[in-house]
């Protein structure tokens, strides 16, 4: 069927619509990373319903012999490559938004998907609450995005404690276009459940037998803070019998079924609250005093480095305030919140005794606590220089490194982006120890193309000899699943199979994506251009 009957057809059939015009689509082309697709179409549902309908009629194309991909997509800030495809975009930021209901005693909230992080947090705070542990491409991400990426933000230690801690139930579209609610279910629900002869039965069928057939590969996984994979197979079913879905599709990159609604969990929120900026001297004194915050009680502590600070002024955004920080001196942000202003004034002299006359700068009269921590956006200019053709890649976001090795990891990607004559910015988390990389690249040029595989390799083989994670954040998507392949056990990756496979046993949700793909294939999507992506869509 050509496309446009196809859109013809689905916006006859659809309250919301699907667009086919080059304009649209372009919009659609790039994720923050290294990738590049053009879709064919980009669907925009108002319902349930309609990604329903969308999830039956790829279904039963792909009955017929005719395969039509399909991706869901937030706010397109994924850096892996699983936001973008060459089949069908499915944008549930235009009608799906919303929050529906809060119930402030039971601190939960309703939610589609396509609402953004800056406003569903806006929505808690009337409430006195707050998603304190999932982020997603700053204020503007989705939380559909947050959840099908497992990312988390900097008052969580992991994705477990963070975004998958805040989703309580989840109603997700299946390719047949069935209707899956997740949540806890007991050991004889469970049975009732199996006793079913329709595709939902099959999938509690088939992931309670695997769950027994792969106790050992599931013990390991949950042993590990990785997001590659499908990492909440270890936590669905617990030691009563009963079982739970909603941990396997955090992470799941859209893969297994399409997100139509959550349930959130959310915090009461400190009303009190400062931050201080501190300057260090040397990597190592960013660690030793990202301890001593720890200990007093931060609620945050994030850090740039001195090369993130220049870059951002040669792109075009300055600080002065900040004084001379040049590429040998790091940037430690640290925040504290408490439900009383005596707490938090103790904890900021608590810290000064400890930093003196590094602190450069504190919330107060002078300058607002969001204004302070603003200060970790100047990546964006780094990102979206204003100026030149070369940009910073955020292909290598979400890398987690034990912070008693940091001063050595600091010390070895100088050491390759030496090699690889590349400038890398180096920012992240000091609490989740978790860093983001931001190689400075012409990706319209063959050789930068080149470096950029060359430096995943490499600081994929480093980041595993030190005991860290290379995808600590962020799963593995399209761009970083061959070195998740290449580093898990066979049996880990049948598992990975076995469950993509169950749900998607035609292979059209995220083509590409968590699946073994030849190199040749892979390159395909790799961008031949250093055009950022807009985030302005």
């Amino acid at each position: 069927m050509a496309i446009n009957k196809v859109a013809a057809y689905l916006n006859e059939h659809m309250a919301g619509g699907v667009q086919v015009s080059a304009y649209v689509r372009s919009g659609y082309k790039f994720d923050t990373g290294i990738s590049e697709a053009t879709p064919t179409m980009v669907a925009y549902p108002a319902s349930t319903n309609d990604i329903r309908k969308l999830a039956r009629f790829a279904w039963q194309m792909a009955e017929k012999g005719h395969k039509m991909a399909i991706t869901a997509r937030g706010l397109g800030t994924d850096y892996t490559g699983a936001a973008i495809s060459k089949g069908l975009i499915i944008d549930t930021r235009r009608y799906m938004n919303a929050a529906f209901e809060i119930d402030v005693k039971q601190k939960q909230i309703r939610v589609q998907p396509g609402i953004d992080m800056r406003s569903l947090n806006s929505t808690l705070a009337l409430h006195g609450l707050e998603l304190s542990g999932v982020w997603q491409g700053g204020k503007y991400g989705t939380i559909g995005g947050a959840i099908a990426n497992a990312s988390y933000n900097d008052n969580a230690f992991s994705w477990k404690e963070g975004v998958l801690g805040a989703v309580h139930q989840l109603e997700v579209i299946l390719p047949t276009g069935e209707v899956l609610q997740t949540g806890r279910i007991s050991k004889r629900e469970l049975e009732s459940k199996k006793g079913l002869q329709t595709f939902e039965g099959e999938i509690y069928r088939t992931l309670d037998r695997l769950v027994e057939d792969y106790a050992d590969v599931i013990d390991d996984i949950n042993a590990s803070d990785s997001t590659a994979g499908y990492p909440g197979i270890a936590m669905i079913k617990d030691r009563s019998g009963g079982m739970d879905l909603t941990p396997i599709f955090v992470g799941s990159q859209g893969t297994l079924g399409i997100i139509s609604e959550v349930i959130l969990k959310a915090d009461f929120r400190a009303a009190h609250r400062s931050v201080a900026v501190v300057v260090c001297d040397s990597i190592d004194e960013v660690v030793d005093i990202s301890n001593e915050a720890d200990k007093i009680g931060a609620k945050q502590t994030r850090f740039i480095d001195g090369i993130t600070v220049e870059q951002a002024g040669r792109f075009g955004k300055t600080v002065e305030w900040l004084g001379g920080v040049d590429s040998s001196k790091s940037v430690l942000i640290i925040e504290f919140a408490e439900f009383s202003e005596r707490a938090v004034a103790k904890s900021l002299k608590r810290l000064a005794k400890k930093c003196g006359d590094k602190i450069v700068r504190q919330s107060g009269n002078d300058i607002s606590r969001e204004e302070l921590l603003a200060l970790m956006d100047i990546s964006q200019y780094v990102s979206t220089p204003q100026t030149g053709h070369a940009f910073g890649n955020a292909s290598l976001r979400g890398i987690h490194v034990p912070r008693d090795r940091f001063s050595d990891f600091k010390k070895s990607v100088l050491k390759i982006s030496e090699a690889l004559n590349l400038t890398i910015s180096i920012s992240g988390d000091m609490q989740g120890e978790i860093v983001h990389l931001e190689p400075v690249l012409d990706l319209s040029k063959v050789g930068d193309r080149q470096k950029i595989t060359k430096l995943i390799d490499a600081l994929a083989n480093y980041v595993y000899s030190v005991e860290g994670v290379f995808i600590g954040q962020g799963s593995d998507g399209r761009t970083k699943s061959g070195i998740y392949r290449s580093k898990a056990s066979a049996k880990e990756l049948e598992l990975v199979d076995e469950i993509r496979n169950l749900f998607d046993p035609y292979g059209f949700l995220n083509p590409g994506v968590k699946q073994a793909v030849e190199k040749t294939v892979a390159d395909k999507f790799i961008r031949h251009s250093s055009i950022p992506m807009d985030f302005a869509n």
